[in-house]
Order: C-alpha cells, then structure tokens, then sequence
C-alpha cells in the first residue's frame, strides 16, 4: 500500500471534505477572518478566506463544518465557549484519525472542572468527529 504523505492527506482530506459537504463552502477574498459557518434564514454556508494555504484551509474547514453539524444536529444548549471547544475538539479528532498533526488536542480539564461537563462535551465531540467522518468515507 502506498504511504501518502502529510501534504497528500491533506489535500485528500480536503477534496473529500469539500465533495461530501451537506452545505456550500465558499472560497472568498471578502471576509476578514479565515473562515465563518453561517446560518440564516435557514440557509446555511461555510465561506473559507480564498489565500489561505490547503493545510489552512483543511483546518478552518474542519473546525466551521464541526460547528456546522454540532449546532444542526447534536446542539444541547451550549455555551459559546462549549461550542468552540467542540468545533476545535472535532477538528482534531478528525486529524488524529487520519495521522494528521495539524491541530492541537483539546484539554477538556483545563476549560472545565466539572465531571459532567467534561464528559458531555467528550461525547459531543466524538459524535460530532465521526458524524463527519462517516460522511467522507
């Protein structure tokens, strides 16, 4: 079996992300950070800043498309914190599936000293990481 590199499971990762999206993402130069999930009138669109690099690009689509399912299909009523901890956690759950060292794990004892907490949102992470998963396999 051939081994793909880094670079070649990034972009894999990528072209698969974009193929199996539920929702458009949109490449633009007119938006000031590198990416935003948006959601109106039942719409929803992921646009991603048009010069980041494909490794940037797989990151910011990762996480935004986390928020995209999270707050779709598994919201529980989190905070905005919760929902960033999600997004980022997803994100590298997703990347540690594919070997990929492109996102820092996520410490969920730091962001809460609660039991509960820290184990809905480790389950909410998961099924959020293998909703998308399953959706690129």
């Amino acid at each position: 079996m051939e081994r793909k590199t880094n670079k070649g499971i990034t972009e894999l990762l990528l072209a698969k992300m974009v193929a199996a999206s539920e929702i458009p993402i949109i490449e633009t130069a007119d938006i000031h950070s590198k990416g935003i999930y948006m959601s109106r009138d039942g719409k929803h669109e992921i646009y991603l800043k048009q010069s980041l690099t494909t490794r940037e690009k797989l990151k910011v689509l990762l996480h935004e498309y986390g928020h995209y399912v999270h707050l779709t299909h598994y919201f529980k009523d989190e905070s905005r914190a919760e929902c960033e901890i999600i997004a980022n956690g997803a994100a590298f759950f997703i990347c540690d599936k594919f070997g990929l060292k492109i996102y820092k794990a996520v410490d969920l004892n730091k962001f809460s000293n609660d039991a509960d907490v820290v184990a809905r949102l480790t389950v909410t992470i998961q099924t959020v990481g293998e909703h998308i998963i399953s959706g690129i396999n």
